[in-house]
């Protein structure tokens, strides 16, 4: 389900993807091949719950919205990868051999919370994936913080693997910017090492 605050920021981003292509998308390479681009996926586990506001972020908004920042040339890879985001409802869905990063997008509470750990939970235990959390729908900055610090203290308890804190984003706005180009910065370097 998408939410319809959220599609003047998808048409608006996806204008600047389309200039963006254009502009720098047809330099001319050194060897004077187009390569195709491999493709990397990133998944995003869905640990949405019912309880999640209707006017919050929601998973597919984030999906798209993440796509195209991996997408951007502001990253160095970004010619000779192609990105692509992709929720995931259970974690039996993954390939975990070509999974380097995951995202969790969780809502901001305790069944959010339960549900979010018990998606990581196979995936910590083998350690080899790095994982980062955003939460969504929270009632206030204060009930999003803890609700991140119950998820990132059983991780490091439990698992001895810190998790990448993304906040709380609500609604769209320049929070959301900075938080997906801390996202795409955090992917690329995983993905990188």
């Amino acid at each position: 389900m998408r939410n319809p605050a959220w599609r003047p920021a998808r048409s608006h981003s996806a204008r600047l993807a389309d200039i963006s292509y254009h502009l720098l998308g047809h330099s001319s390479s050194s060897t004077g091949s187009a390569e195709q681009p491999t493709m990397r996926l990133v998944p995003v586990l869905a640990a949405v719950t019912e309880d999640h506001p209707a006017d919050a972020l929601q998973v597919d908004d984030l999906v798209d919205a993440l796509t195209r920042e991996l997408n951007l040339s502001v990253y160095g890879s970004s010619r000779r990868y192609r990105w692509e985001a992709y929720p995931v409802q259970v974690t039996t869905e993954l390939d975990l051999n070509e999974t380097r990063f995951v995202v969790v997008f969780t809502t901001a509470s305790l069944p959010g919370i339960r549900q979010a750990y018990t998606m990581l939970k196979p995936l910590l235990q083998r350690g080899a994936v790095v994982a980062g959390v955003l939460f969504s729908g929270a009632v206030d900055a204060d009930h999003a913080r803890r609700s991140s610090q119950r998820l990132m203290e059983a991780s490091e308890r439990f698992f001895n693997k810190a998790l990448v804190d993304f906040g709380h984003v609500s609604a769209p706005g320049p929070a959301f910017g900075r938080t997906l180009a801390q996202m795409g910065e955090k992917i690329h370097d995983a993905w990188a090492s």
